[in-house]
């Protein structure tokens, strides 16, 4: 119990010595402080490009796949020589075919034992907790 108490402190007790640390620095050394200060916006300006890349990558892929028939994929899994090479696909299409080749490309690689088609099961769960059907039925749709 004392163990479990200790850790719950840490974590505050190091942001109010860091907090206090600094200031307390800011008097003392104000150069130092100032380069700690530049080291740690740019950290977190660094961390904020990274996360929008991300962000900005993910969003482009949901809109590739946003009209991927996914059981005609999880069947092309399961076709061992079929690509499609279709001249009258859009960008969109060429893209998502780019992304599902890879992927199974990189499931040959796995050489994994794969369940038949039939006994795949596909749950989607959807938390609601005291919600009117109205709000969460066109989520469904």
């Amino acid at each position: 119990m004392l163990l479990q108490r200790i850790l719950e402190i840490v974590p505050g007790s190091i942001s109010l010595v860091t907090l206090s640390g600094i200031m307390i620095l800011a008097f003392i050394q104000p150069v130092i402080t100032a380069a700690i200060m530049i080291i740690f916006l740019y950290y977190w300006f660094l961390r904020m490009v990274y996360y929008s890349l991300c962000l900005l990558l993910a969003f482009f892929r949901l809109w590739v796949e946003s009209e991927t028939d996914w059981m005609e994929r999880i069947k092309d899994i399961y076709n061992k020589e079929s690509e499609k090479k279709d001249k009258k696909l859009s960008l969109k299409e060429r893209l998502s075919l780019f992304f599902h080749y890879k992927s199974k490309k990189l499931l040959k690689r796995s050489n994994p034992t794969l369940p038949l088609l039939e006994e795949l099961i596909h749950l989607v769960i959807i938390p609601v907790y005291k919600e009117n059907r109205e709000v969460f039925e066109p989520g469904i749709k």
